[in-house]
């Protein structure tokens, strides 16, 4: 478990780098949302064997994130400063996962449906909020 620990401390901070930038450079909108869903598709590929309750975990990150950019938009913050919030939250979102993915939190058949069901909500809310932008 300790070389698949390594991989996933990798992974886990490209995706806080990636989705960070994604919030930093579209802090309103569907894109940082949508770059946490393609990165986590790109997770699943390299961990669903190895790690059973990678969805489960995944949607649990997701709806932290989703609740600190919301909390976040509520807070007045400088102009100089907007894009740290999204970025912190992103951050928060990847430790969180993490942390869950190496203790083996959300195991079982019914966690991974329901982090599977949200996940899939997720992505087709944030298709839909871009659809009007095309």
């Amino acid at each position: 478990m300790c070389l698949v620990r390594k991989k996933l401390r990798r992974w886990e901070l490209a995706g806080a780098l990636l989705t960070g930038a994604a919030a930093a450079f579209g802090a309103a909108g569907p894109l940082p949302p949508a770059a946490f869903l393609a990165f986590t598709a790109a997770e699943f590929a390299a961990f669903a064997d190895p790690l059973r309750n990678f969805l489960a975990v995944k949607a649990a990150s997701l709806l932290a994130y989703l609740l600190v950019l919301r909390a976040a938009s509520s807070v007045s913050v400088p102009p100089w400063a907007e894009a740290l919030p999204p970025c912190l939250a992103a951050v928060l979102a990847y430790a969180l996962s993490f942390r869950l993915l190496t203790a083996g939190a959300l195991r079982g058949g019914a966690w991974q449906l329901a982090g599977l069901l949200f996940l899939v909500a997720a992505l087709l809310g944030c298709l839909l909020c871009a659809l009007p932008a095309l």
